[in-house]
């Protein structure tokens, strides 16, 4: 009984969400553990939703570094070449910025 409905919750979720996104146009948000502030829902804006990529502990320097633990770079890539938004946000922690 608790999988079923939490199957049901996670549905209704995704519905609203699908709703939500209806019109609106896309805008591409990656980064660290940070980015993940653009999937709140005061970050909601009129004509426009998020898609977030966030890579936990991903960091500027380690995008250059091919033997980076988190392989970020690959994973912003395939984010990037999958989108046809016109917009990306990128929000990398205090540690670069």
């Amino acid at each position: 009984m608790k999988r079923l409905k939490r199957a049901a919750r996670i549905l209704y979720n995704k519905s609203i969400t699908a709703i939500d996104r209806l019109g609106k146009k896309p805008i591409l948000a990656i980064g660290d553990s940070h980015a993940a502030v653009f999937n709140h829902p005061r970050a909601r804006l009129p004509k426009h939703y998020f898609n977030t990529c966030s890579v936990v502990g991903a960091t500027i320097s380690g995008l250059e570094n091919p033997n980076s633990q988190t392989q970020a770079l690959p994973v912003f890539q395939k984010s990037l070449s999958g989108f046809s938004g016109q917009f990306c946000v990128v929000q990398l922690g205090e540690v670069d910025t």
